[in-house]
């Protein structure tokens, strides 16, 4: 017999019931939160890079760092994002603008990476107790762990990608 297609959860759809989908839920927003104080964080260390470069470049007087330096930290104030395509012409900005990138990446990576550890350690959990259900006839009760399982897998691309639009 083959498993139902998994469906599309989204965010608001992540409701879990069971006692060890709670844990999980639990863990994961506690890593969510720690992901977002971390992307906080290397935001102000960037902004504070762009004042220690621009206490440079004004005691070199160099108008056009200065300017770019201006940009670049009104934009990010606004935005707190750096693409590709706001790059600086400025090489000094340039330079924190994909130093900026690299840190913001390996900041996701790892979240990502917690946060699919954690749900496939839980999922692990949960598995025996769906077959179990199934195995003693109860369908219903192994469809209910079956959503669970479903919304732990969903939950790390899910839980993400709020936070990537909005940082």
């Amino acid at each position: 017999p083959s498993a139902p297609p998994e469906e599309t959860i989204l965010v608001s759809e992540l409701v879990f019931t069971h006692p060890i989908g709670k844990a999980f839920e639990k863990l994961a927003l506690e890593l969510v939160q720690k992901y977002q104080g971390a992307l906080q964080q290397f935001g102000e260390s960037y902004l504070a890079a762009l004042d220690k470069l621009e206490k440079r470049v004004l005691g070199a007087a160099d108008l056009n760092g200065a300017v770019a330096i201006k940009t670049e930290r009104a934009r990010f104030q606004s935005t707190r994002q750096v693409h590709d395509d706001a790059f600086s012409d400025n090489a000094a900005v340039k330079s924190l603008q994909l130093s900026y990138q690299q840190g913001e990446a390996k900041i996701k990576k790892h979240i990502s990476d917690s946060l699919q550890t954690l749900s496939a350690s839980y999922v692990e959990k949960l598995k025996p107790i769906q077959d179990n259900f199934t195995k003693s006839g109860k369908i219903d009760d192994a469809l209910i762990i079956q959503k669970e399982i479903t919304c732990i897998k969903a939950a790390p691309k899910r839980l993400l990608e709020p936070i990537a639009e909005t940082v």
